[in-house]
């Protein structure tokens, strides 16, 4: 890095770290922990800012480095976050240097083939699968994992000389985002053979299952063994888009060593959307429902709707929040909760992105929502957006209607 880069960065880290000591932010971790443990029906309202590909907010990135620039976005992204959105987002003094893992193996065979939208944007993809016959997942090279402590030491050094009297400088351990199989199986497969699989040859849909599942719990183990875990259940990134502040983690006989208990787990399958109930009960989900019971807190889902598997679903004795999707029956997954679950609302994010910001539909959407959910624990969470048309100012507006909406609905 050069030195205006440097200079920059620190600039930045101290902003950072005033936002994060900030009261609000004090009084934001509150609320969040509150609501997690279910002491308060008051809703939590934020938004996705970090997968937008517009050019960055109405600043430019100033660092010279690609590695600077990277790091300038992530902080500047914090800033202006707490700045000019004003969701429920906290904004702490940490900056976190992942554990360097490799996996050897059958996975190094994964390929997709992308395409590029209008604007450029490497979005669209489909995957090539790697099986022309589904027995043949048994000759599959079993995975291996090692971990590269070197050159993550080396990492974590550069950072703390950068900022580290700054900003709290330490090792995470994020391995995976979910756990939840089905869409590295059609990377296997192709989608065309994951649907039609079960009809045709379910024996043979079961044994790719069973294969991904021995596969991810040897990963587990390995992590384990290797000391590589680190808790989530603060300010971390769970689930599908939510935050991980809870003390129901980690578990109570928790000495020290992170184990998969003492985490919170993500289980989805939203490339089953169109299987029966029946179905995804049969050939998907028991496989889910083993992994998810080694972690401590599970959230349940992405963008497929999950109203008509939730007799499943709920099955999972570790089962703590579940995504609402723009696809779900809200009334009636609301109904099926009970009130024992977080219910987390996820707008369509269409009604952002396109040409027109769509306020009404926003709205209708927010004023639905609470309609159904009365006192259940709820967030609303706008994700997935890829763009705003170039109006970042969206992301406030937003976030104030659907407070209004609270206020005009709840007081």
């Amino acid at each position: 890095m050069t030195a205006k880069d440097v200079y920059i960065l620190r600039e930045l880290a101290r902003k950072v770290r005033e936002i994060a000591e900030s009261p609000r932010m004090q009084e934001l971790r509150k609320k969040w922990f509150a609501h997690n443990e279910r002491r308060t029906t008051e809703p939590m309202v934020f938004i996705e800012l970090f997968d937008i590909k517009d050019p960055l907010f109405p600043a430019l990135l100033q660092c010279e480095t690609e590695e600077a620039r990277a790091i300038e976005k992530k902080l500047r992204t914090r800033i202006y976050q707490a700045e000019n959105v004003g969701d429920d987002t906290v904004v702490d003094a940490n900056w976190h240097v992942n554990w360097k893992v490799k996996s050897h193996g059958w996975k190094e065979k994964l390929q997709d083939k992308r395409s590029l939208d209008m604007e450029g944007r490497n979005l669209g993809h489909v995957a090539v699968p790697i099986l022309e016959d589904p027995w043949d997942v048994e000759e599959l090279e079993k995975s291996t994992f090692e971990v590269d402590r070197k050159a993550t030491m080396e990492e974590l050094w550069r950072m703390q000389c950068l900022f580290g009297d700054i900003l709290n400088v330490q090792i995470e351990g994020v391995y995976w985002w979910t756990m939840g199989t089905t869409a590295t199986f059609l990377r296997i497969t192709g989608m065309e053979d994951f649907l039609i699989m079960p009809y045709d040859d379910p024996e043979a849909f079961h044994r790719i299952m069973q294969f991904m599942e021995d596969d991810q719990l040897a990963f587990l183990d390995f992590l384990q063994k290797e000391d590589l875990f680190t808790l989530n259940c603060a300010n971390h990134y769970v689930g599908s888009g939510t935050h991980g502040f809870t003390t129901q983690l980690p578990a109570k006989d928790f000495t020290g060593t992170v184990r998969p208990k003492d985490l919170w787990v993500l289980m989805e399958s939203q490339e089953s959307v169109t299987m029966s109930p029946k179905m995804f009960g049969e050939f998907i989900f028991p496989y889910q429902k083993r992994m998810a019971e080694r972690f401590g807190l599970c959230y349940y889902g992405c963008c497929e709707p999950l109203h008509d598997r939730f007799d499943y679903v709920k099955t999972i004795e570790n089962l703590h929040s579940l995504s609402v999707s723009p696809w779900c029956d809200m009334a009636s997954i609301a109904e099926q909760m009970e009130g024992k679950y977080i219910f987390c609302r996820k707008p369509n994010p269409a009604w952002i992105s396109t040409e027109r910001f769509e306020e009404e539909l926003l709205r209708e959407d927010t004023r639905a929502a609470l309609a159904v959910t009365k006192e259940l624990p709820s967030e609303f969470v706008m994700k997935d957006l890829h763009t705003v048309n170039g109006d970042f100012d969206r992301c406030r507006r937003w976030t104030e209607l659907v407070r209004e909406e609270i206020v005009r609905m709840r007081g």
